[in-house]
């Protein structure tokens, strides 16, 4: 029960801090916009791509509501981890919290879920991205793996691994897009700065 719980107020918070920071209802102008932004965003992830995004994403939120509501069958997932790791894992899922918000933060209104770049969008390079390329990327990858230990559940463990790989798939064309749009600003913003992890010369 304390598991569980943990789980879910930690993703709780997971999503709020998102929400927060999601995509607001457009106008009728921002409206159209956005078609045009999701036709750009399809054409450089792919629709394979997107449309995995997709399911994956049905799966994870299915997967998170099963192991809230704790079904008997769900002994059959269990993962044999120590209470130890487990602890390690809520540290760590708790502590990129603040990193998650302060990414959100410094992104603002360029950020987007999508491959897409806003109208009159700016490179950003301060807070977090000062020190990495997509911090944001790193936040969500340390969020679904120690979540996932966490869990101590396949059930949660297999869709957030699947997503984690998804995520790292798409790095590439995200920095293919961020060149093309800022050229040898990006480039030389690249040389100073690691990818997920800060780079130390």
């Amino acid at each position: 029960m304390f598991w569980r719980l943990v789980f879910l107020i930690i993703y709780i918070a997971f999503f709020l801090v998102r929400s927060r920071y999601g995509n607001k209802k457009p106008n009728r102008k921002e409206a159209i916009e956005y078609f045009d932004e999701q036709n750009l965003a399809l054409q450089r992830e792919g629709r394979l791509s997107m449309t995995l995004r997709s399911i994956l994403s049905f799966i994870m939120l299915l997967s998170i509501i099963i192991y809230g509501i704790s079904p008997s069958w769900l002994q059959f997932f269990n993962l044999p981890l120590p209470n130890f790791l487990r602890l390690a894992g809520l540290g760590l899922a708790i502590a990129i919290l603040p990193f998650l918000y302060w990414a959100h933060r410094a992104l603002g209104r360029h950020y987007s879920p999508d491959l897409d770049l806003k109208e009159g969008h700016k490179l950003i390079t301060s807070g977090p991205y000062n020190i990495v390329r997509h911090p944001m990327y790193t936040i969500l990858i340390v969020f679904m793996l120690s979540i996932s230990i966490v869990s101590a559940s396949a059930l949660i463990l297999i869709p957030h691994t699947a997503a984690i790989l998804l995520l790292i798939m798409r790095l590439d064309k995200e920095e293919a897009m961020l060149i093309e749009e800022f050229g040898d600003d990006y480039r030389e913003y690249m040389i100073k700065t690691g990818r997920l992890l800060p780079k130390f010369n």
